[in-house]
């Protein structure tokens, strides 16, 4: 998997199965998230100084599939202070605000940031927050994008185009839970122009 000290994953295989011990430790994380934080990865990998010691790789069982990331080595102290760096990595950075329409999945407005600025968005909707996922400087500029479309949907109505890709998953499952969410009245989606419009700005920022 290695190429001139640079992480690689294979999709060859199976994925091995997620275990931890003192020398093997393994984390599995969305194929998303990896590639938006690729560099990272990389650079991760560039910066070990004995491969024997401790060493990083990656393992898919498909090109879609999620990607498990594995430190293992001879050295528990070296393997320990890499898990450290890979569990912050993987742990991303969070993101302040919150509002009803981040339920949505998949959600065009995360869409828009990954194509903007190359950060994966996640939804942690139990917690009602959001993860970013990248590099240092492009997470700063998905939270802004974040910033601003909170302060657009503090007005009474906003309305927002599906993609023609989103539209049946959330005619089957999104538009439903959305309307259960912030109440029948609230949500109005227009099969027809894909659009989709919720009123009640600052209630629905906190559900």
């Amino acid at each position: 998997l290695r190429n001139g000290g640079r992480l690689r994953v294979s999709n060859d295989h199976e994925p091995p199965v997620c275990r931890s011990s003192p020398l093997d430790y393994r984390i599995i994380i969305p194929r998303k998230q990896y590639q938006a934080q690729l560099a990272q990865w990389k650079a991760l990998a560039v910066s070990l100084q004995d491969r024997k010691a401790c060493d990083i790789e990656g393992f898919s069982a498909g090109e879609t599939r999620p990607i498990v990331i594995r430190v293992h080595g001879t050295s528990k102290e070296a393997i320990g202070a890499l898990k450290v760096q890979v569990e912050a990595l993987a742990a991303g950075v969070p993101v302040d605000g919150w509002h009803a329409t981040f339920r949505i999945s998949p959600n065009p407005f995360f869409a828009s940031v990954l194509a903007d600025t190359g950060v994966y968005l996640c939804a942690d909707i139990s917690e009602m927050r959001l993860k970013a996922y990248g590099g240092n400087g492009a997470v700063e500029r998905a939270k802004e994008m974040v910033r601003a479309h909170l302060q657009r949907l503090s007005s009474e109505k906003q309305s927002t185009t599906l993609k023609v890709e989103s539209v049946k998953f959330f005619v089957q499952e999104g538009l439903a839970t959305l309307r259960e969410t912030l109440g029948e009245n609230l949500v109005r989606f227009s099969l027809h122009t894909r659009v989709l419009t919720i009123t009640g700005g600052e209630e629905a920022s906190q559900m």
